[in-house]
């Protein structure tokens, strides 16, 4: 979901990696029992806006704010830097977390989406992040790939020459990384119910479209409110593990993918997918040792799990799981485990990786997972819920060193109400990425 260094290895300049593509254009699966999707004009989630609408009017930017950075802009010296650890009550999720750029920390903006089959995929991510500057090649990396049915991959890393993100209360956030001779952009909306990505280079160019089924929330689970609110939860916090920070605008949304590249044609699928908002006080591997996340949609259920491990303090998990059904927030966690004591009544979730099978894995790394199996168990509402991924094909990966580093995968899903005659079928992505202790390109930043 988080690519560390987006291929570290091509990031010394402006680089392409593509292999022949087979891109198909599917079907709507018709699930076991029930769809997991259907046209997203017609199934907008949470969207309360007019499908037509693909666009926020950013005519008039009075009432804006407005976030410019180049390519190489830092903060230098003494210079006081806006770093975001609470909650104020209107703060834009898509606008910086930390502002002015400095020397350790870093962000990005991150959008992903897999086909209804589970076999097409797509990452998107722009970063406003120093820690790869002495590579040369600045501070605001862009980075997508789109993955095909039969497993190859169409990959690129641009380093923008600027960037902008504005930010209009009541209307939403447009955020535009640009360099010569191409332009990539996100728009997301006031509600965070409706995103718009544009990729336009001279290899790809691509329109992509999310509605979002399933509320936007904080790192513990506490769901977003409206700038309308009179007041947000008092426990809504944005910290994971130590320094590591993190929202989710979109946990679960239905994906429009259309686009085309170069010598491999139009690329149009519908499927599910999500957005996050990431940003640190150091570089990944000074925070995290490692992470798994998944999300997934099958029929009227839309989950996402993440679970963060520190790097700073050995042995701490930090996870986080939320469930929607028709939309609506049904079943949350920080627990996987069994509660005990006084506790005895909490929900939890039991996450296991799967290994054999028919599922797809890793050639390089160590972790050979082709799936995961989630349990979802709520005592006061005596209910259980049960999915079972299996993955499909290798979305992207990065080897690191000594067998580490990091595979996304896009996956197909099943399951719903253990007990009830619905299985549900969809697709679902996973990532399972853990660190070296010590690894040779960049060292830990952290700074007391």
């Amino acid at each position: 979901m988080w690519k560390l260094a987006n291929f570290v290895f091509l990031c010394l300049f402006r680089s392409v990696l593509s292999e022949k593509f087979d891109f198909v254009q599917t079907e709507s699966n018709p699930g076991r029992i029930g769809s997991a999707y259907q046209d997203a004009d017609d199934d907008d989630g949470n969207n309360n806006n007019n499908n037509n609408e693909n666009y926020i009017n950013f005519d008039d930017l009075r009432g804006c704010h407005i976030y410019d950075a180049g390519r190489y802009d830092m903060a230098r010296g003494r210079k006081p830097v806006f770093f975001s650890t609470g909650h104020p009550q209107h703060w834009d999720w898509e606008q910086p977390g930390v502002d002015p750029m400095n020397n350790t920390a870093g962000e990005q903006w991150e959008f992903d989406g897999v086909s209804e089959d589970g076999t097409q995929a797509f990452i998107f991510g722009v970063y406003r992040d120093p820690n790869y500057s002495f590579m040369g090649t600045g501070n605001l990396r862009v980075h997508a790939e789109f993955t095909s049915a039969g497993g190859s991959r169409y990959a690129i890393i641009d380093y923008a020459e600027e960037s902008r993100i504005v930010s209009c209360p009541g209307r939403g956030t447009r955020g535009t990384w640009w360099g010569e001779g191409f332009e990539y952009a996100f728009e997301v909306s006031a509600d965070m119910s409706r995103v718009t990505i544009t990729i336009d280079n001279p290899e790809a160019k691509a329109s992509i479209v999310m509605n979002s089924v399933a509320p936007p929330r904080y790192a513990n689970n506490e769901v977003w409110s409206p700038a309308s609110s009179p007041t947000i939860p008092p426990t809504a916090g944005l910290l994971t593990v130590p320094h590591f920070y993190w929202v989710e605008p979109v946990p679960v949304a239905v994906v429009k993918v259309d686009g085309f590249i170069q010598e491999y044609g139009r690329v149009v699928w519908t499927g599910m997918g999500g957005h996050e908002r990431l940003w640190g006080a150091f570089n990944w591997p000074t925070c995290l040792a490692g992470l798994t996340a998944v999300r997934l949609r099958t029929g009227p259920y839309a989950l996402s799990f993440l679970q963060f491990g520190s790097a700073r303090h050995q042995g701490l998990e930090v996870p986080s799981l939320i469930m929607a059904e028709d939309g609506k927030k049904v079943f949350a966690t920080q627990r996987t485990e069994p509660p005990r004591g006084t506790n005895g009544s909490a929900d939890y979730v039991l996450v296991r990786k799967l290994y054999g099978g028919d599922g797809v894995t890793t050639e390089s790394l160590n972790d050979k997972a082709t799936g995961v199996d989630l349990l979802l168990v709520s005592p006061t509402q005596q209910k259980s819920w049960r999915f079972t991924v299996t993955h499909k094909n290798v979305m992207f990966e990065y080897a690191l060193t000594e067998g580490l580093g990091g595979t996304g995968y896009s996956a197909v899903a099943k399951g719903g109400l253990v007990g009830a005659d619905e299985e549900w079928e969809g697709s679902a992505f996973t990532e399972i990425m853990r660190f070296p202790d010590n690894w040779w390109l960049l060292s830990k930043n952290y700074v007391g």
